[in-house]
């Protein structure tokens, strides 16, 4: 089995890099991901006049934050981002 390189961590957050990928991976604890999810999921239940509750607002806003630092990440080690800057 393939070890992983770790490139960066931050707090429930890690960068990874797979032998066999060409990209890098954004891990997440369990628990962190499963409370993203959680908020998303409250958030879209509450959502009964179309606008966005406090929960999707979170989750969106730790999930840009998680995403910013990723591409951070890669930029200093000279890595593409696995997306096109219009894309995200």
């Amino acid at each position: 089995m393939d070890s992983a390189e770790i490139l960066a961590r931050r707090g429930n957050w890690a960068v990874v890099q797979i032998p066999s990928r060409a990209f890098a991976a954004l891990a997440a604890q369990g628990d962190t991901f499963f409370n993203l999810a959680d908020g998303i999921r409250r958030g879209i239940a509450a959502c009964t006049d179309g606008t966005p509750k406090e929960e999707l607002i979170y989750a969106l806003a730790e999930m840009e934050s998680s995403l910013a630092w990723y591409a951070d990440v890669l930029q200093v080690r000279g890595s593409d981002l696995p997306w096109y800057p219009q894309d995200g």
